[in-house]
């Protein structure tokens, strides 16, 4: 789904052509005249004395004002987005705009977005319900020139609304529980975002670790992972095309994520692994690859386009059919 944001506020922000640098942990989007100055002004205080950059706007928009580039810029450059979808928040052409923006990011630098429900329920923004086809009513009325904008800002409700989120409701939730849930979430994703390097060993008899499959997705600075010995129970939809080197003990499955070109891999292993296909590998900074014991595999690579390639090993691997390794300088060691 495709946005473009509001006329009167982006026609010259155009969506920057690079990924910018990143010098917030959070943008907080919500209503200020709903949240400002209770449940905001304590998550962003909350936030802050977590060691958490966030970005919130100082002040609410005056009548008639456009957003402001410094706004938008400030989206841009957070790794995380969240917004306060509150009673009155549809009302505000602003959080709108900002709105489209933070999808906008979502799609393009793969921001991560994190809905907050604030006394309304999800049905309610999706189905534009309530307060939100109240405050439609009355946008329409407002803007007859540009009924576009207002689909835009309808379809962007929709999406959100189907965003995995959070709701609050006063009267069932604890404010500062919620708050701390918050804080372990968004704690969750940026210290992975900073990892460059990771080592697994886990002592004898442990059971298998449960992965979310979205737990790489955040690791995009990764550029070593050794798992020596530990079993998992799902694999990964994603890895870091930073890897440098990849040992994985066991790979959970038949095929690598889709995202993955590996063209700076040198080390390469997964030895026991469910891998089953890898003749269409051609990493060529690859020095060293081992698939000892992977026995659902049956092909493997052809080291003729890998020019750094020095050892390949497939052995008791029972289910290799061809041998695609033909390369007299490099030190090959396969046995069925």
């Amino acid at each position: 789904m495709a946005f473009q944001l509001g006329t009167s506020s982006s026609s010259s922000l155009p969506l920057s052509p690079f990924i910018p640098s990143q010098n917030h942990d959070v943008f907080l989007s919500f209503r200020g005249k709903d949240v400002r100055h209770k449940f905001i002004a304590h998550l962003n205080r909350a936030l802050r004395q977590s060691g958490i950059k966030t970005y919130m706007d100082g002040v609410d928009l005056e009548r008639g004002k456009q957003i402001s580039s410094e706004l938008f810029k400030a989206i841009e450059e957070s790794r995380i987005s969240i917004i306060v979808l509150s009673k009155n928040y549809a009302e505000s052409k602003w959080c709108l705009d900002e709105l489209l923006k933070i999808l906008e990011c979502r799609k393009t630098f793969k921001q991560t977005v994190l809905p907050i429900f604030y006394e309304i329920k999800p049905s309610d923004v999706r189905d534009q319900k309530g307060s939100f086809l109240e405050a439609f009513t009355k946008l329409g009325k407002k803007i007859k020139d540009d009924i576009k904008l207002l689909e835009y800002w309808k379809e962007a409700l929709e999406e959100v609304a189907k965003l995995s989120g959070l709701e609050y409701i006063a009267f069932r939730d604890d404010e500062s529980e919620f708050i701390q849930n918050i804080i372990g979430w968004i704690n969750s994703r940026i210290g992975t975002n900073k990892v460059s390097g990771m080592i697994i060993e886990m002592p004898k008899g442990e059971d298998a670790i449960s992965l979310n499959p979205e737990a790489f997705v955040q690791m995009k600075r990764l550029r070593v992972f050794i798992n020596r010995n530990a079993s998992f129970s799902s694999g990964p939809n994603y890895l870091s095309n930073e890897l440098r080197v990849l040992d994985w003990f066991e790979y959970p499955l038949q095929s690598l994520p889709p995202n993955f070109h590996g063209n700076k891999l040198i080390i390469f292993k997964m030895r026991g692994g469910f891998i089953k296909e890898l003749s269409f590998i051609k990493f060529k900074n690859l020095t060293n690859m081992d698939f000892s014991d992977c026995n659902f595999l049956t092909k493997v690579p052809d080291v003729s386009s890998m020019p750094n390639l020095e050892k390949l090993i497939a052995t008791n691997c029972t289910n290799l059919v061809e041998n695609s390794s033909k390369k007299p300088q490099v030190e090959i060691f396969i046995c069925t």
